[in-house]
């Protein structure tokens, strides 16, 4: 039992370190299936991102609040280290071009970005900053929670494309029962116990705009890729913090 505690942790330290920028020094060998195994923690992660967010949030709520939001954009990108927006343009100038087979995963592979990729960067940017100045920062922290939480979920429901390699395909193929718990069951206790009916329907909402978007990449590339991974992230978080805002604002109309 305490060697799979161990083993448990060290899958979660090494999640972390590669998700985050937080610093965290790993004085044991780093094992290619203890990695794999730590996507299960990816919404625990979240929420330790989301409540970094929060307090930012807290500790810059008494500038004006796009001053406040540009700051806790940059407090997000600094966490992240901008690993996902790399997935977001690498995908939106593969996706939009109109390309097929091996041409579109030559575009997705390019190190070059293009137009879309720029675009698509520039709307999570505007979007981010503009959502992040009009909610609370209890709120704000269930963004980065619901969308790896909904990522994962659809990993459980996905898989790497035939005949390709890459980080991706060790990642999603450890997917399983335990990670489709993981991916509902935190978000859902905390959002129940801790948060409005609304928000709760934001989650569903967000699980279920995760499936959808890792179907409609998988059509395309013919599975789900490390780059659609970071695509889905960073469309889900803007998306599931404007569905928190949406929520906030029906229950002040009613």
């Amino acid at each position: 039992m305490f060697t799979f505690m161990i083993s448990q942790f060290r899958s979660f330290v090494l999640m972390l370190t590669f998700l985050t920028r937080i610093p965290i020094r790993i004085t044991f060998n780093i094992q290619e299936k203890e990695f794999h195994r730590g996507i299960m923690y990816m919404p625990i992660i979240g929420g330790i991102i989301g409540v970094i967010l929060a307090g930012v949030a807290y500790l810059v709520q008494f500038l004006d609040p796009l001053i406040s939001a540009v700051l806790i954009w940059t407090a997000y990108l600094w966490l992240t280290g901008g690993l996902h927006l790399d997935g977001l343009s690498d995908l939106s100038d593969g996706i939009f071009s109109n390309r097929q087979g091996e041409d579109l995963h030559r575009i997705i592979k390019d190190s070059h970005i293009g137009a879309f990729g720029v675009i698509a960067i520039v709307v999570n940017i505007l979007t981010s900053v503009v959502l992040f100045s009009y909610l609370e920062p209890v709120y704000i922290l269930l963004g980065p929670l619901f969308s790896r939480s909904a990522v994962l979920f659809a990993m459980g429901f996905s898989a790497y494309p035939d005949n390709r390699r890459g980080l991706g395909k060790g990642v999603i193929e450890a997917t399983g029962v335990k990670t489709l718990l993981m991916s509902t069951l935190l978000p859902a206790v905390i959002t129940y116990f801790f948060y409005p009916s609304g928000i709760f329907l934001s989650l569903l909402i967000t699980l279920g705009a995760g499936l959808i978007l890792a179907r409609w990449i998988s059509a395309k590339l013919g599975g789900l890729t490390g780059d659609g991974i970071g695509f889905i992230i960073e469309v889900l978080q803007p998306l599931s913090l404007f569905l928190i805002y949406l929520m906030n604002q029906l229950e002040v109309l009613a």
